[in-house]
């Protein structure tokens, strides 16, 4: 199994951001789109064919 740490870093930032406040709201906003591009950037990588390990 593959593991993807910015996929669950999403999944608990976005955990985060609907329990907190308005004063971290914004640094957890900031974290959770830097988190998605990051997940992103490891689905591309995973998916590529010269990446790819069997």
């Amino acid at each position: 199994m593959t593991h993807l740490p910015g996929v669950f870093t999403v999944l608990a930032l976005w955990d985060a951001l609907r329990f907190e406040g308005a004063v971290l709201r914004g640094v957890l906003e900031v974290l959770f789109v830097a988190a998605v591009a990051v997940a992103a950037a490891e689905v591309v990588l995973l998916r590529s064919p010269t990446t790819a390990t069997s």
